[in-house]
Formats: C-alpha cells, structure tokens, sequence
C-alpha cells in the first residue's frame, strides 16, 4: 500500500488532514501497480478540478476490499501540495506542445492547398479530426490522464471557426465579402462575415469550459473576443470605422475583458482568469494607445493612458498579478519616455530628463515595494475578506 494511505472502515476527517499529499504522478503509479483503477484516478482528480485549484489540500476516500484508502491532493499552493518533479513538467509540456501543433496545422497554418479541395471534402476532414481529437480525449480522461484529454479536446473545440465556415460553405449560406473569402483571411482580415464565425466559437468554448473545467479554454475565448472586437467594429460604421474609432472599440472589448476576469478571479477561479486578464490587458492598454498617439497634440488623451497605466499598477496589488504590474509599469515608461523624446529630443536639457526618467522610475519602484505595496496590501486585504 502506498506510503501514508491507511485501510479503515471508517473516514477521519481529522486523520486525514495528517497524511502527506499526493502528486498526479503517485496516482499514475498506482494506476500502473493495480492499487486503484483508472476510473478511481480520474474521479479523484476530478474532484480536485471541479474544487477549483482550492487553497486547501483535497481530501478523498476509495472504498477497498480491506476497508478504505484515504488521503489528499495538495491545492494550489507550495504550503498546501508539493512542487511538481521535473518528469511531470517535462509531460505537461509535452502535452501542450501537442495541443498546440494540432490546433495550428487547422487554424493559422492552413495553407493555399487547403482551398484547391472540395467543400463537401474539406467539411469531411474536419469532421472527422474533431471527433477523433474529442474521442481519444475523453478516453484519455477516463484513463485518469486528465491534462492529455483535456488539451486534445482543446485542441478539437480550436477548430469550431473552421467547422463552421464549412458548413455555411456546404450549406450555400455563406455570403462572405471580397476579404472573406477563404478560411485563411480569417486570420488576416478584418470583415464583419467572420462575426458568425466568432460569436459561434466563443459559445462552443464556454460550453467545453463548463464541461472539461480546463482553464486553458479560456484562451480560446479571449482570442476569438480579440477578433470579435475588430469584426464588429467593421459592421457598426456603414462606411468603416476610423483609425480612432477602432482603438476605442478595441479598448472597450479590453476593458470588459478585464471585468470577466477579475470576476473569476473573485470567485477562486483564478486559473480561468488569466487569459481575460491577458487580452484584456493588450486590448485596453493597445486600444488607448493607439488612441493617444492618434490625438498626439492633445494633453488629455496622453494623460489618459498614463493613468490606465497607474491603474494597473495599483490593480496588480489587488489581485496580485504580476501582468497588472509589468503592463502598468511598461506603459508609464512608455509614456515618460515619449514626453522626454518630444519636449525635449535635441534641446540642452534632453540628457539631464532622460536620467531622471531613469531615477523616476528605480525611485517609484523602490517606493512601492517599500511602502505604497504594504499599504494598498493592507487596505485592500478587508476588502477581500468580505468578497470572499
């Protein structure tokens, strides 16, 4: 029997919270030695996955012929579980490296070959990659190899835009622009045709999310949002919208990204934040940019993206991200930088302000780290009880 999981007829609670913990790969092993079965495997992590990543170890129970097997999955922190072995990493890579080749040789890899096939012959292999992805997926889930299955069934809901322009394309209702063509301008080009294309993806992924819990789905969502943004942004000025207008939609879809994803992170779903967090950081911070830069001769529309970029700093305690942090400080940099270069690029004082921007920013960083940062920690940490 394995080293800390005990035989007894009956569950204690207490006991079990003395026990070590157990790794993925430990499960595995047993699996391999006939200690528990595969099915046992992927109902304990199961359990873990629908916790959450919780912050406190999991507790599990497998009933036995000599009585039960007790023990605990670590959470998701170095107190709670333990570091994962070097062999675990190298498989998690490994995995999604595969995952991703899969969903690149359908998506942005799709090349000039792919249209010289028939409609009804591209609609086959699509079909048919989906379903074997998402059968062999749901077996390797089964068989407790949770992250495989998950990542192959990723892989699979990634080819939901391409399914679906095949199936309009079959269907003779798609009514696609001169950029809309081919599947490949999906990438490419912005055209309001693809808005179907999108709005179909994104409720595909939500449904896979709610089914598999894998936060990495979450990607999907935020990228075809990205692209959503662009689309719909084309379809609501008749005669295209202008450079400004776009980065203002673009900065809008940013923000409520960012909205999702602090939300999840509220409720303990910080794993399916992230990649909220991440487009909605390039989107927003992108957006207002590009919009100041556009409006370069007008004060305010710079002091807008200066404060954005506070906003992120002073965000990244709060919900201690460190994308908050590099985002918000890259973009005061930006802005200092840019001030410095304009005002005063080839005047006597240029070499003296471009050193102080320097100091300005060790200083500024040293000021939170030693004050600003424990202070907001200490203001914002009732606030986060209470949420909680």
């Amino acid at each position: 029997m394995p080293d800390g999981i005990r035989a007894t007829g009956e569950l204690n609670m207490e006991d079990v919270a003395k026990h070590r913990t157990y790794s993925d790969a430990e499960l595995d092993e047993w699996v391999a030695e006939g200690l528990i079965g595969p099915a046992q495997a992927a109902s304990i992590r199961s359990r873990t996955d629908r916790r959450d990543h919780l912050r406190d170890p999991v507790a599990f129970v497998i009933p036995g012929a000599g009585g039960e097997l007790h023990g605990t999955l670590p959470g998701d922190t170095p107190a709670a579980g333990t570091k994962s072995s070097p062999g675990e990493r190298l498989q998690q890579i490994a995995y999604y490296i595969g995952g991703f080749t899969i969903l690149f040789a359908f998506t942005i890899f799709v090349g000039l070959g792919w249209e010289d096939l028939a409609d009804p012959t591209r609609l086959s292999i699509v079909v048919v990659a989906m379903a074997t992805l998402t059968a062999i997926g749901i077996a390797l889930r089964r068989a407790g190899a949770l992250t495989g299955g998950n990542v192959l069934v990723f892989g699979a809901t990634g080819l939901t835009p391409l399914l679906t322009f095949e199936i309009l394309k079959v269907t003779g209702l798609w009514d696609g622009g001169e950029d809309a063509e081919t599947y490949r301008s999906f990438f490419r080009r912005v055209d309001e045709s693809w808005l179907i294309l999108e709005i179909v993806s994104i409720a595909v992924a939500i449904i896979v999310v709610g089914w598999i819990r894998f936060p990495l789905v979450t990607l999907l969502i935020a990228f075809w949002s990205y692209y959503l943004s662009l689309d719909v942004a084309e379809a609501f000025w008749a005669d295209g919208p202008t450079g400004e207008q776009r980065s203002l939609v673009f900065a809008g879809v940013g923000l409520l990204m960012i909205i999702v994803g602090t939300d999840l992170h509220r409720r303990d779903l910080r794993p399916y934040a992230f990649w909220f967090w991440l487009f909605g950081l390039i989107g927003a911070q992108g957006g207002v940019g590009a919009f100041a830069l556009q409006n370069d001769r007008d004060i305010w529309a710079g002091l807008g993206f200066l404060t954005l970029s506070m906003a992120w700093i002073v965000m990244s305690v709060w919900l201690s991200s460190t994308s908050f942090l590099v985002f918000g400080a890259l973009g005061c940099y930006a802005y200092v930088s840019y001030l410095a270069f304009d005002i005063f690029d080839g005047a006597l004082g240029f070499v003296v302000t471009l050193g102080a921007v320097g100091l300005f920013i060790i200083l500024t960083t040293f000021s939170y780290q030693r004050f600003l940062g424990p202070w907001l920690r200490r203001a914002v940490r009732p606030h986060r009880s209470a949420a909680a």
